[in-house]
């Protein structure tokens, strides 16, 4: 669907990833840990549903870096990582951690360097990665026995658009996630623009997420009704994984 004036300052919103799958109960492999695929190409979504306490403090807004680590767990065949993890296009991140699990338990005792948090991404199990997120979240479904889970922590950056006339939001592609907006292409306008001065961990990128709009934190329809109706000004909160 394409909102705005002319062609100039249209942007794209989709309104879903697409159909919902429950996955959960099928196998012990499956119950391991809650898990939300989303194929940017195919539009398929497979989502779980997360009854999730939320763990630690998210992602952080610090300096510019890249924070990778690993987490070594004994995993056994029915066990609980006690995460939630999304799979879209390249990247598979985690959406909520619960009060119970491998993971929590890991974080009990871990540094704060090497807890871990909501929305670090999932890079690779036992020395595996691949460049899409939902082969990823495959190797961490149906690992067994002593794992390496290496995560790498986002960082969040909050991005101010401006545009004379035009939506701030004109050249952004986005569709909607549970609790953000996925970036999913960057045509011309405020956040090209953005982009053109800013380093690379502080531009806007297609897959990275946009968790917050104006102060505003919620539902990827809720954020995406702010985006919307936006004027002259927009602020984003963007997770950004490089």
């Amino acid at each position: 669907m394409l909102l705005g004036g002319g062609t100039a300052h249209h942007f794209r919103i989709d309104p879903s990833f697409g159909p919902r799958t429950w996955l959960g109960s099928h196998s012990a492999s499956c119950s391991m840990l809650q898990c939300c695929v989303v194929d940017t190409q195919t539009d398929e979504l497979e989502l779980q549903p997360a009854d999730l306490t939320e763990v630690g403090e998210g992602a952080l807004p610090g300096k510019d870096g890249d924070l990778t680590f690993d987490v070594t767990l004994e995993v056994q065949l029915g066990g609980f990582y006690g995460a939630d993890l999304i799979a879209v296009g390249k990247v598979c991140v985690v959406n909520g951690i619960n009060d119970r699990g491998l993971i929590f338990e890991w974080n009990q005792d871990a540094p704060a360097e090497q807890k871990v948090r909501k929305f670090d991404r999932l890079v690779a199990v036992n020395g595996q990665t691949s460049e899409r997120g939902k082969e990823v979240l495959d190797l961490a479904r149906f690992a067994e026995g002593d794992t390496v889970l290496t995560f790498r922590r986002s960082q969040v950056n909050e991005v101010k658009l401006s545009s004379n006339g035009a939506s701030p939001a004109a050249g952004l592609q986005l569709k909607e996630g549970p609790g953000f907006l996925l970036v999913t292409v960057i045509d011309a306008g405020a956040a090209q623009e953005h982009n053109a001065t800013a380093p690379v961990m502080r531009q806007i990128q297609p897959a990275d997420w946009i968790i917050g709009v104006s102060d505003l934190e919620g539902a990827g329809r809720t954020l995406m009704d702010k985006v919307i109706n936006a004027e002259k000004e927009l602020t984003l909160k963007v997770a950004v994984w490089r």
